[in-house]
This record gives C-alpha cells, structure tokens and sequence, in this order.
C-alpha cells in the first residue's frame, strides 16, 4: 500500500494514548469547552519525481498552519477558532481546535525541496524525490548479427566427415 511507504504508524503507546484522547474529545470536549481535536484529512500519492500530498484545511489561514521536519518527520499543525458571534447559539457542527499530521519522511525525500501551497482550503505540499531514488532508464545497445562471435556447433554430419577420425 502506497501510504505504508510514506506515513508511519504511531508505537502502540501513541496509538493507544491518541485512541483515549479521541473518545474523551468526543465524549467531554464540546461540552466542556466546546472544541474538540480533531484530524484533518489527507490524500497522498507519487509519480516518479514527486511525492504529492494535500491536507483538507477549510477556513484556515496560512498562519492558523505550521509545517516543521524534526527527526525525519513532517509535522503539519494548525488550529481552527471559533469566530465570535453575537447573540445566542442554537446549533453548530463544526470543528474548532488543534490538529496534528505528522508524516514520516522516506529517505527518497529531500527535505530541503518540500513546497508547500494553500488554495481553497486545501494545504498542497510537494515532496521531491532524491535523484537516486528516481528511476533510471537504462539505453540497451544494439549489435549487429555478424559482429557477434559465432560458436561453431559440430554436428554428426560434421563428425563423420573429419579427416584423422577412423571408425575401425
């Protein structure tokens, strides 16, 4: 699977913690201080050059976003606040908070070449390949028939026919 290459799965521990904190956010966030944390969803590919990665972001700025590469890790975070109405709420869905991507780098990736964009809601990042970890075409040479070396085969007619050999 093309994301197993590209994101790691947090050690057990994390999972576990990150598990727990999703059920508590779900269950006690929004009524105890009506944000929730939550996770921004992700699409990610490659072509031979580039590896592609987009973060659903609606109504974030590019200053409610951080990127930062630690450890050869990418972490992409942001926050959603809640904007200041007047007058009294009677329903809102949506999410406010903190979010947290963190995406683990390959070695193929040069950290140094990763762009980042964001249009329409949507975090664009490009993450170059390394060189060596792009693929190489090999050019097959092409010889003629006759510059070949040309095994000579010997063959029964061939055998009987050879002067020295006698078959008494």
């Amino acid at each position: 699977m093309l994301a197993n290459r590209f994101m790691t799965l947090p050690e057990p521990f994390e999972s576990v913690a990150r598990e727990m904190d999703q059920v508590f956010d779900q269950v006690l966030g929004s009524s105890l201080t009506g944000q929730t944390t939550a996770q921004a969803p992700v699409a990610l590919w490659e072509d031979d050059q580039h590896v592609y990665l987009e973060v659903e972001v609606p109504g974030l700025r590019q200053e409610d976003l951080e990127l930062t590469i630690r450890e050869g890790r990418l972490f992409i975070s942001g926050e959603r606040k809640p904007t200041e109405k007047k007058g009294k709420c009677w329903f809102n869905e949506r999410q406010y908070g903190r979010f947290e991507r963190i995406v683990a780098l390959s070695d193929m990736i040069d950290p140094q070449s990763i762009e980042a964009e964001l249009c329409n809601g949507v975090l664009s990042l490009t993450l170059h390949k390394k060189p060596e970890a792009q693929p190489q075409r090999i050019t097959i040479r092409v010889r003629e028939q006759k510059d070949q070396p040309r095994l000579e085969t010997q063959t029964a007619e061939t055998a009987e026919s050879q002067p020295g050999d006698s078959a008494t």
